[in-house]
C-alpha cells in the first residue's frame, strides 16, 4: 500500500486531491472517487491509475453493520492508501 503523505495539496493554480510518500500527486478521475490518476488524461508516460485503500478494509471491518454517517462508520470509511492498478 502507498501511504498518503498530505492531502488538497496546492501547486501551481491547481490541487491535487492526494500527495504519497514518493512525492506522486493524485487527482480523482471517477465520479465516484474510485479511481485517482497521476496525471492528465491526455499525458502519456507519467498516467497511472491508483486505487484506494480505505480503513475498513486494512480493520477487517464491515461498513454494513455499522450506522452510515455515524463517527464510526466516517472513520472507517477513510482512504488511507493507495494501490497502483
Amino acid at each position: 500500500m502507498l501511504k498518503i503523505k498530505n492531502e488538497n495539496v496546492k501547486y501551481v493554480s491547481n490541487t491535487a486531491d492526494y500527495e504519497l510518500e514518493d512525492g506522486t500527486l493524485l487527482f480523482e478521475e471517477d465520479w465516484n472517487g474510485e479511481i485517482y490518476r497521476n496525471g492528465w488524461k491526455d499525458e502519456k508516460d507519467t498516467n497511472k491509475e491508483y486505487k484506494p485503500v480505505y480503513r475498513f478494509q486494512i480493520d477487517n471491518v464491515d461498513l454494513n453493520n455499522l450506522e452510515e454517517n455515524s463517527d464510526e462508520w466516517n472513520y472507517e470509511s477513510e482512504i488511507v492508501g493507495f494501490e497502483e492498478r
